[in-house]
């Protein structure tokens, strides 16, 4: 019979040697993920938003909830009962500065009473909005006495890509600090989903399920590069997530102006087709043809014409109508971006200074694209006229028409309309609402 004394020798001959206390670890097992994971996950937090909204309920209880019986109780006066249901959303997040600001999705706070993140070592702080942007799912949250908590550090998203390594951090159906990994599958990626029109994505197929929303997407040097964002519920293997180029002036926007600030150069291009590149000199180019210069606007003050071919702006390149407003909107204001191209096919460069659009920039598109005119008065945003022979006429639209909506918004003001239709500039199309009466209905037309 073996001693105790035998098998522990035996033992040692199989297993590594390690300092009293210490767990054994293999080198080689710390690949550049794990350190990355390590580098970031101490300023990702999980975000818990409550909600109060009130329900309708019937004066006699569940077995009144019938469409009939609700019309009766309205049409009679009789009283109705309401309740607040308390609702809670789970998302992420990532600290940004020492101040305990936090990046992450306006969806993931949209209309929160509370709010509460939660750090990879459990410490719990109350959270309060500063700003959001719903058009770019965008909001920034301050934690209360969060100074001197880590804070993740802030790489670039011009230069990545496709098959680098990248890590999605978050919370995945409330799962805490989950960790997945993959490749970037594309860069710049527009799409339509959810019934909306998504522009200047990252494709990546590192699992971003609910709960992802709002955390980083980080690449191997623990930097992060995107926002994750679960806006394609029903997609399998494919995740999306906001370019932190872009992310990084929004934040700066809001945190400065408490809403982000439209960038405007005056100039409308075109996507420059098979047919039209020979006879611009754009053989096996892509790129924008500019087809109208806004008077006194930054590109007719740079020396731009009707004409001109553009193929990049602020360091991107731009191959179509959406990479072109994606690169005005990556760009600040105020600040001179480099423009390239073509002109009477030789090389052309010039420096365009982005600006704010004039207050009427909005209407002005509006009346020209679908020859509508809107003013306001005490129902909200209101038809004002309608050229004759435009598409809105064609339409059946007619001067008293309320406009209601502009995309997925909901338009109650002219600044609302205005901030809307700027919103979906780059799409190229617009779809909007109105309502005459009780009758609502909905029109698609071309932006130009």
């Amino acid at each position: 019979m073996k001693t105790p004394t035998c098998i522990a020798a035996a033992l040692a001959l199989v297993l590594p040697v390690t300092a009293a206390g210490a767990s054994p670890t293999d080198a080689s097992r710390r690949t550049p993920v794990v350190a990355a994971v390590e580098r970031v996950s101490p300023a990702v937090v999980n975000i818990s938003a409550e909600r109060v909204q009130e329900q309708r309920m019937a004066p006699f209880g569940g077995l009144m909830r019938d469409p009939f019986f609700e019309r009766f109780f309205e049409d009679f006066g009789l009283p109705e009962y309401r309740r607040q249901v308390k609702s809670t959303s789970l998302g992420s997040g990532f600290i940004v500065d020492g101040e305990g600001r936090v990046l992450t999705n306006a969806h993931v706070v949209a209309h929160a009473s509370d709010i509460r993140v939660t750090l990879v070592d459990e410490r719990s702080f109350p959270a309060e909005l500063v700003a959001s942007d719903p058009s770019s799912d965008l909001a920034v949250l301050k934690i209360k006495d969060g100074k001197g908590l880590p804070q993740v550090s802030m790489g670039a998203s011009d230069d990545l890509m496709v098959g680098e390594t990248v890590i999605a951090i978050g919370n995945p159906f409330g799962l805490s600090h989950t960790v997945t990994s993959g490749v970037i599958s594309a860069t710049r990626r527009s799409f339509k989903g959810n019934g909306q029109e998504f522009r200047d994505f990252i494709q990546t197929d590192a699992s971003i399920n609910p709960g992802n929303s709002g955390g980083p997407l980080v690449n191997i040097h623990g930097e992060v590069i995107g926002v994750n964002t679960a806006i394609v519920q029903a997609a399998e293997g494919i995740g999306f997530a906001i370019p932190v180029g872009r992310a990084r002036r929004i934040l700066s926007d809001l945190l400065t102006y408490g809403q982000v600030q439209l960038v405007w150069t005056g100039v409308d291009v075109q996507t420059v087709t098979p047919d039209l590149a020979p006879a611009l000199g754009m053989t096996g180019r892509p790129g924008v043809v500019v087809t109208r210069i806004e008077p006194d606007g930054p590109g007719e003050k740079a020396g731009l014409r009707n004409g001109d071919v553009i193929t990049r702006f602020a360091s991107r390149p731009v191959v179509d109508e959406e990479s072109f407003f994606a690169a005005v909107d990556s760009a600040p204001r105020g600040a001179p971006q480099a423009l390239e191209g073509l002109r009477d096919k030789q090389p052309l460069a010039l420096m365009v200074t982005p600006g704010a659009p004039p207050p009427d920039y909005a209407d002005r598109i509006l009346e020209r694209s679908a020859g509508l005119r809107v003013k306001t008065d005490e129902r909200g945003v209101v038809v004002k006229g309608v050229r004759e022979g435009s598409a809105a006429a064609q339409s059946g639209i007619r001067a008293g028409d309320r406009l209601v909506g502009i995309g997925e918004v909901m338009v109650e003001s002219l600044e609302a309309f205005r901030q809307a239709l700027l919103d979906a500039r780059g799409q190229g199309r617009v779809r909007l609402t109105l309502r005459r009466g009780n009758v609502t209905a909905s029109f698609i037309f071309p932006l130009s």
